[in-house]
């Protein structure tokens, strides 16, 4: 989330409302009356700007869905999807004490993944079984090469699941070569063949 986020008063006028998001570069802006939040206005909200002055109070979207700032973002990311919202006030205590964007779930969703760090992307379909995973994981730590992230969904096929592993090595061959040499319907960098999805 973004700690301490820039506010405005509800009789704050939409011209007002309209430069802090733009000074900001950002499209939410909270509505808060004292410490109270009262709603959320955006930069579709505020343009074009309306031909007569109106307060931000008139075109904030009211009843806002909010989170705590220990919510999972997992829970997060649902609500946002749930209620087709680009933004949570993140409140404690009903105080305002961040916002969370879908940029913010993009941020941490780049870093849990490890995308940001050297690495290599191997995709794999398995059996949707106990430990198909788990032995494919166990060819990959053989090989001395560290996991960074791990993610599954329902795979191409009924009773599949396709896998992305994200190893810790900027030559992926040798990875997927044993992947496939035990069994495994593996493609990464520099290897031929379609990807699993």
């Amino acid at each position: 989330m973004t700690p301490r986020p820039v506010t405005v008063a509800p009789d704050a006028n939409v011209r007002a409302a309209l430069s802090a998001l733009r000074r900001g570069r950002f499209r939410h802006l909270p509505v808060v009356a004292g410490e109270e939040l009262v709603g959320v206005v955006t930069a579709a909200d505020l343009e074009p700007p309306p031909a007569s002055p109106v307060e931000a109070a008139e075109v904030m979207a009211a009843g806002v869905v909010t989170v705590s700032p220990d919510e999972p973002v997992e829970a997060a990311a649902r609500l946002l999807t749930e209620h087709g919202v680009g933004c949570l006030p993140v409140l404690l205590d009903d105080r305002l004490v961040g916002i969370l964007t879908k940029a913010d779930l993009l941020r941490v969703l780049l870093r849990v993944l490890g995308v940001l760090e050297p690495s290599s992307r191997i995709t794999l379909v398995l059996p949707d079984v106990p430990g198909a995973l788990g032995r494919a994981m166990t060819v990959v730590g053989d090989l001395g090469v560290n996991l960074i992230s791990v993610v599954t969904e329902p795979g191409p096929e009924p009773g599949t699941r396709g896998v992305v592993l994200r190893a810790g090595t900027i030559n992926a061959a040798p990875v997927v070569s044993a992947l496939a040499a035990a069994g495994f319907a593996a493609h990464g960098p520099g290897q031929p063949g379609p990807p699993a999805r």
